[in-house]
């Protein structure tokens, strides 16, 4: 009987499945035994960058309040300072967390 296109004999696809078990193994095996090193080297970059962090920070914070000074957006940037005033705090806090907070307060006012 002959077969039509596009289709293979059973004992391909039995072959084809073992080698992406055999493969889908291997690799994790492999990402788990290679998972320690990659986080001691997140660590040591991590270290590295510390010392960079704290120099751009300073940097930032030695920078002039208007950071157009010098362009042709300085004025724009001025009278928008000028005109916004700052915001009233706004208490963001989810409903359910405002409801468990309250509880809790009220538990701690009922104790002795």
């Amino acid at each position: 009987m002959k077969q039509l296109p596009g289709q293979s004999p059973q004992q391909r696809r039995w072959l084809a499945l073992l080698l992406q078990g055999i493969a889908a193994v291997v690799m994790t095996i492999w990402l788990a035994s290679l998972l320690p090193y990659l986080l001691l080297l997140a660590l040591v970059v991590s270290l590295l960058l510390i010392p960079t962090l704290r120099s751009l920070r300073h940097e930032a914070q030695q920078m002039p309040v208007n950071p157009f000074a010098g362009t042709p957006f300085e004025a724009l940037f001025s009278q928008l300072q000028a005109r916004n005033t700052p915001r009233p705090m706004v208490d963001v806090t989810p409903p359910h967390r405002k409801v468990i907070r309250a509880f809790w307060l009220w538990r701690q006012q009922r104790r002795p």
